[in-house]
């Protein structure tokens, strides 16, 4: 995706990505469990592609993604995510993502996906204002792409 490539070469991190968010399966009553799967995903030299291990993971086992769901955006260190939802935290860790902004990407009626970015080197973080102002911007773009 041109703007995955945008957000790594702007923010200069090792990864971009987006996660989009679907139905995966019901139960036998028809209620439907929300799954996550990385449907795209850009990265530098410096790492290799992750999407593998981001299958059509249950939300409802992450965590994390549930206690921030209705945050406009997180960012900050993988060990701050550790202290929340270690299964996240050591699926970043074994990619490398040493840090990490999530921003929720919203759809007319719901909720699309989460555009995420990671940094392996935590000497070559941007603020969090600039990290967050590429990512509202991008989610933006994504959101119409994404939004049928």
């Amino acid at each position: 995706s041109g703007i995955l490539k945008d957000v790594l070469i702007n923010l200069n991190c090792s990864r971009s990505s987006l996660c989009e968010i679907h139905n995966g399966t019901n139960t036998l009553a028809g209620v439907p469990f929300m799954h996550l799967t990385m449907t795209a995903e850009e990265i530098s030299d410096e790492v290799v592609p992750s999407a593998d291990d981001y299958m059509s993971l249950n939300l409802s086992r992450i965590p994390f993604i549930a206690t921030h769901f209705d945050d406009p955006c997180w960012i900050g260190p993988t060990k701050d995510i550790a202290k929340e939802d270690r299964f996240l935290a050591s699926k970043l860790t074994s990619n490398n993502d040493n840090y990490m902004g999530f921003v929720l990407i919203h759809g007319r009626h719901y909720p699309l996906g989460i555009l995420t970015v990671a940094f392996k080197d935590l000497d070559d973080v941007p603020s969090k204002d600039k990290i967050m102002k590429e990512m509202l911007k991008e989610s933006q773009k994504l959101s119409i792409l994404l939004d049928k």
